[in-house]
Order: C-alpha cells, then sequence, then structure tokens
C-alpha cells in the first residue's frame, strides 16, 4: 500500500482500507523503533482526519474503525508480529453450521446470503488475499481455480483456489439474480441491494462468523494464517511474498520469517541429519 500527498492535494487513496492501522505497521512501521513507528502513526491519524474532512475517502470507509486500527498500533507495545491464536477455519465452518433456507421458486435473500458468505470466507481462507482486493474482484477475473488480479502498475498476480471455494463460489453465482452494473464489470462479490460489496461490509461478514465461533478474528487474520500455513508447509519466503503480492521481499521476511520458529529449527534439523 502507497501512502502518499503531493503539493495538489490528495493521492492514492484509493487503495485505503479501515485496518490500515495494522497494514501498515506490520508492513513498514514494524522495520523502524517504537518512537519513529508512533510519530509517523500519529501523522498517519492526521492525514486520515484531513481526508474525513475534505470527503476524500473511497465509499465503505469506516473511518472510525480506522482511528480504533491506529489507535491500537500507538497503545500496544507487543503488536510487532501477527497472532496465532487465531482460529479462521473455525470461522469459516461458523458459516456452514449457519442454516442454509431451502430453495424456493423465488429467489431467497436469506439464502443467497449465506451462500455468498460461505463463498466469500472461503476466498479469505483460500487465498490469503486483502480484504480490497476481494472487494475489487469481477466475475470475470475468475479462470478455473484462479483469480487474476491487477494491481498498481498493472502488475498481474494469480490467487489460488482451494477446491472448496471454487465450489462455494459456483454455487452463489450459480443463484445470484443476474447483475447489471451501470459502468464496469459485474463484482463477484455484490451487498443485499446488488451492488459491489463495502470494505465495511467485508469486515460485518467476517465479525458476523467470527462472533458464532467465539474467536477474536479480522479480515487480515486470514492473510496470516495463509502466510503461515505455507511457510510450515515448506513454501520458500520469495514464493510467499509472490503468493501474498508483496512488492519487497523484506516485507515478507520482517512479517513472516520469525512467525514460525519450530518450522526453522526442524528445517535446521534436518539440514543437519543430511550432512551426518
Amino acid at each position: 500500500m502507497e501512502i502518499s500527498l503531493d503539493a495538489d492535494g490528495i493521492t492514492q487513496v484509493a487503495d485505503l482500507t479501515d485496518d490500515i492501522g495494522e497494514t501498515v505497521y506490520l508492513e513498514w512501521l514494524e522495520q523502524v523503533s517504537a518512537r519513529t513507528a508512533n510519530l509517523y502513526a500519529s501523522a498517519l491519524r492526521g492525514w486520515l482526519a484531513y481526508l474525513v474532512r475534505r470527503r476524500a475517502l473511497p465509499a465503505g470507509f469506516d473511518s472510525l474503525a480506522a482511528l480504533e486500527s491506529l489507535k491500537a498500533v500507538r497503545v500496544q507495545p507487543g503488536y510487532h508480529s501477527p497472532r496465532a491464536d487465531v482460529d479462521c477455519e473455525a470461522v469459516v465452518e461458523a458459516a456452514y453450521k449457519t442454516r442454509l433456507p431451502r430453495r424456493k421458486a423465488e429467489w431467497n435473500a436469506t439464502r443467497l446470503q449465506v451462500l455468498r458468505d460461505r463463498a466469500l470466507l472461503q476466498c479469505l481462507y483460500a487465498t490469503g488475499l486483502r480484504r480490497d482486493e476481494i472487494r475489487r474482484t469481477n466475475v470475470a477475473d475468475i479462470d478455473d481455480t484462479a483469480i487474476i488480479l491487477t494491481g498498481k502498475g498493472g502488475r498481474e498476480r494469480v490467487a489460488f483456489l482451494s477446491d472448496e471455494a471454487a465450489t462455494a463460489l459456483g454455487a452463489y453465482l450459480a443463484e445470484r439474480p443476474p447483475i447489471r452494473p451501470r459502468r464496469g464489470p459485474q463484482p463477484l462479490f455484490t451487498s443485499d441491494r446488488g451492488q459491489r460489496i463495502s470494505n465495511r461490509q467485508i469486515g460485518r461478514v467476517v465479525a458476523h462468523y467470527a462472533q458464532q465461533a467465539d474467536q477474536q478474528v479480522a479480515c487480515h487474520d486470514f492473510r496470516h494464517a495463509y502466510a503461515r500455513r505455507l511457510i510450515r508447509n515448506g513454501v520458500d519466503l520469495a514464493e510467499v511474498q509472490d503468493l501474498l503480492g508483496h512488492a519487497s521481499p523484506e516485507t515478507t521476511k520482517t512479517i513472516y520469517a520469525r512467525f514460525d520458529q519450530a518450522h526453522l529449527i526442524r528445517a535446521h534439523q534436518q539440514s543437519i541429519r543430511k550432512v551426518v
């Protein structure tokens, strides 16, 4: 995520999400001292307040949640690593424990919402995509069992779907009424009103099922859990970087290199056995 101002006003705010505190801290501020991190976090809060006054924030942006996110960065000195005590799988399972209403002759809004929520959570779990990347994904971006993403500078990357995620998406799209947006392509996930889902609505879906599963899980925790699974399965950090879409290998190394020391210990022991 790039955040900047120029002499004429605001630039590059379209990618802002209300978990900005966690995102910026984990991907950049963690590399500096606590004093410097707090200084920049304070500046970021001021800039956010400026954007609120200018009404320049993206649609659906929850400024209160963003301020709380930044506040958490400032007051939690132990905020240096993604939490490993969250169970994202339990959140996905909670969506499947929710009763799916039977199909009726007419379109059933409640049934469609449950199908959407299942597909959304499966995609977050299987791909490790950022919340805003999920929001911006279109139906045309789905290619069999993969999502083709286009980032800044026209750079493309692929996020791979699990069989469960592909099945959940197929079930959702098969029952969703035709979407005819006024302009642009068809969004993959829509709100109850048939419009592109917002970041705030995605956060609410995660929060709802996290509560059902009795887990303190936020959207970004799915991304961390995805990276953790890759590392534990022996995926090289350079490949983790590509799958997560980090622009710099230092970002991946800073956040995840020390994520699972047990994995590093096992790799070290295996290398010793090979020598012996």
